[in-house]
């Protein structure tokens, strides 16, 4: 999926998104953000397993 559709899809700014290849993308989104994020990603066709969550204090 590309990056644009991702964007459209997550309602997130273009930038915040990192596409690696097919079925692997890099989302940064604010901590008030992630419920909202994963809820649009879970509904997303294809996309039913998360691999790593990270974060910075």
């Amino acid at each position: 999926m590309r990056r644009s559709e991702l964007r459209r899809q997550l309602r997130i700014r273009a930038g915040n998104i990192t596409v690696q290849r097919a079925g692997r993308f890099i989302v940064k989104i604010e901590r008030g953000d992630l419920k909202r994020v994963m809820r649009r990603l879970i509904r997303m066709k294809n996309y039913a397993h998360l691999s790593t969550i990270t974060a910075l204090d």
